[in-house]
């Protein structure tokens, strides 16, 4: 027979037992304060899109691929497309941003 008090994850509902059991009774019962009776979903991933494109610029430098895909808790892939996407970004505005060169066809020089 399970012992119920406030120490036992047994004796609470379902997530909030799961809760107790990671972080400990404090935290559970402030969750639940917080958050009783709401729907909360969690994003699969935790970094925004910007985020990822400013660690991979940050860290392609000091780090293999490989590693920094596992500390941002993605694929190569996207750490790649990333700083693909970045390098594309920094391509577009160095060709589309260019200051006023004009030829003045009349002169032969540029202004």
């Amino acid at each position: 027979m399970a012992i119920f008090n406030e120490s036992n994850p047994e004796s609470y509902r379902s997530i909030y037992g799961s809760l107790f059991s990671e972080f400990g009774e404090e935290l559970t019962i402030k969750i639940h304060k917080a958050y009783a009776g709401r729907q909360i979903s969690f994003p699969k991933k935790l970094y925004t899109e910007e985020y990822i494109s400013y660690y991979v610029e940050k860290n392609k430098a000091k780090k293999p691929p490989s590693v920094i895909a596992d500390n941002l808790e993605c694929t190569e892939r996207i750490s790649e497309q990333s700083n693909y996407r970045e390098n594309r970004r920094y391509v577009d505005s160095a060709f589309f941003n260019r200051s006023n060169v004009w030829l003045d066809f009349n002169s032969g020089s540029f202004d």
